[in-house]
């Protein structure tokens, strides 16, 4: 049995309820019940929960025969998952039982019928998803912000007004960005020297990724974007249309352009850290007179040593084209 919070709230699947109901089934079959598997909060998108590896892992020692749940969207709302699961029980020789519905994977019309319900309930899921997310996008135009105000702004009654003295920092970011020509690391090396502290910065020190994301947020042109989605908000802009656009153009002719094409360090300019998403930096360790090597680090690590990165390959981000 599983429920999560919302669903608990919205359709009444409590944890009681489905327990009452999945003890009345066995009974009703003559079963023993060796055991109550139960994820209670947990999203049926994620298969990384306790209870169900508690059973997947008693699963393969065989201590039981069947699985019994309440609807087969308890176990997940994914389909590939929802199979994964099922195949696995499989192999240990256990079966999958729904209490509410005509589902019994022993058999090939039980399966048939279990393929068919989880493409349901993996429909459903989408769906919900689907409506979340225009629901939001219909809340940011009619002014109301739903989650924590991006750099710049304040939530007043849940809409965003502008603060006075980050607005004054966004404007000094985009400035040096057009008029000093300065790059992401350098603007964050600045910023940090004159004593600008970033908002719930640990050490006080502005981080290039942070900027970049700045430079890139149409939220400083009046604009509102939520799931992939873009529109106009009713906020007050702080950066000029023509500004925001000149930046976004430079930003992509300085990704396009880089060193790669005149520097034998092929990947700079394309390779970013996987933690902090900074530019990975050329280090030239070693003795000038026996041998000298180089590798790539975090920039954020280099310069400010606020990056967790490791010297290692499994922490690149590299590019998919």
């Amino acid at each position: 049995i599983r429920v999560s919070t919302d669903e608990q709230a919205k359709e009444g699947y409590s944890l009681e309820e489905q327990e009452e109901r999945l003890r009345f089934f066995a009974k009703s079959q003559g079963w023993n019940i060796v055991k109550i598997y139960k994820d209670d909060g947990f999203s049926a998108k994620d298969i990384n929960r306790p209870a169900l590896k508690d059973l997947l892992y008693d699963a393969k020692l065989k201590r039981f025969d069947v699985v019994l749940i309440y609807k087969i969207d308890r176990l997940s709302r994914k389909l590939k998952d929802l199979i994964e699961i099922v195949l696995q029980l499989n192999e240990y020789g256990i079966g999958v039982k729904s209490a509410t519905e005509t589902i019994d994977t022993t058999t090939p019309a039980g399966r048939l019928i279990f393929h068919q319900f989880g493409s349901f309930a993996q429909y459903e899921r989408e769906l919900i998803s689907e409506r979340t997310k225009f629901g939001m996008l219909k809340r940011l135009k009619q002014g109301y912000w739903n989650t924590t105000p991006p750099y710049g702004y304040k939530l007043i009654n849940g809409k965003l007004e502008v603060d006075e003295k980050e607005s004054e920092m966004v404007k000094l970011i985009f400035e040096l960005y057009t008029k000093k020509n300065m790059g992401v690391v350098n603007i964050a090396k600045e910023l940090t020297r004159l004593g600008y502290k970033p908002r719930n910065s640990k050490n006080g020190k502005w981080k290039a990724n942070t900027i970049h994301n700045i430079l890139k947020n149409p939220i400083y042109i009046g604009k509102v974007r939520w799931g992939g989605e873009e529109a106009e908000g009713v906020h007050q802009a702080i950066i000029e249309k023509e500004i925001f656009e000149f930046v976004q153009e430079k930003l992509n002719k300085n990704r396009k352009w880089t060193k790669r094409y005149e520097s034998p360090n092929n990947f700079l300019g394309i390779v970013y850290c996987g933690l902090c998403n900074s530019p990975m930096h050329i280090q030239y360790p070693g003795n000038e007179k026996k041998k000298r090597y180089k590798y790539y680090v975090c920039s954020q690590r280099q310069n400010f040593k606020n990056c967790n990165q490791a010297v290692s390959y499994t922490h690149l981000t590299l590019p998919t084209n």
